[in-house]
C-alpha cells in the first residue's frame, strides 16, 4: 500500500510545480509588459500625450543592435524583429527597417521604434495589401520614468 501511494504522490507533486512554474511565468511576462498606445500624429507619439488613446499590450527586448518587441492589439498577438539598431544606452535607441518585396521589386513602407525619455514610439508606413492602400500607424507606450535628479 505504500508504494502505490508514493507512486500517486509524484505525479502529483510533478503537476503542483509545473502548476508554480507557469503561474510564476506568466506573472513575470505580465510585469514587463507596458499599455500600448495609438496616436493621431507622430508628435502625439514621440510625447506620449494625452491624444494618444488606449490599444493594447507591448513587450520588448533591446541588447547590442538588435530589437524585439511583441504586441498584443485585440487578441492578436505580433511579434517585430529589428536590426542594426542605433544604441546609445537602454533608454536611448533609434531602429528601422524598410519594407521591400525583392519578387516584385516594389517599396511596400517603412518602420521606425524609438526610445527617448522612456517613451517607446513607433511610426509605421505600409501597404495594406489585402486593403490595397498605405496606411500609416503612430503607436506609444511608457515604459520607463525618468528618474528626475536633484
Amino acid at each position: 500500500m505504500v508504494i502505490q501511494s508514493s507512486r500517486l504522490t509524484t505525479p502529483i507533486l510533478e503537476l503542483f510545480a509545473f502548476g508554480l512554474f507557469i503561474f510564476f511565468f506568466k506573472s513575470t511576462l505580465a510585469a514587463s509588459s507596458f499599455s500600448l498606445l495609438v496616436c493621431p500624429d507622430s508628435v502625439s507619439a514621440i510625447l506620449c500625450s494625452e491624444k494618444c488613446k488606449p490599444f493594447g499590450k507591448i513587450s520588448y527586448s533591446i541588447d547590442s543592435r538588435e530589437l524585439k518587441i511583441s504586441k498584443r492589439e485585440k487578441g492578436i498577438i505580433e511579434k517585430f524583429h529589428f536590426e542594426d539598431c542605433k544604441v546609445q544606452s537602454a533608454d536611448e535607441w533609434l531602429c528601422n527597417k524598410v519594407r521591400y518585396d525583392e519578387n516584385m521589386r516594389a517599396f511596400n513602407g517603412y518602420e521606425v521604434v524609438q526610445m527617448t525619455n522612456g517613451i517607446l514610439s513607433k511610426q509605421s508606413f505600409v501597404f495594406e495589401k489585402s486593403q490595397d492602400l498605405w496606411k500609416e500607424v503612430f503607436q506609444c507606450s511608457k515604459v520607463r520614468f525618468p528618474v528626475e535628479k536633484n
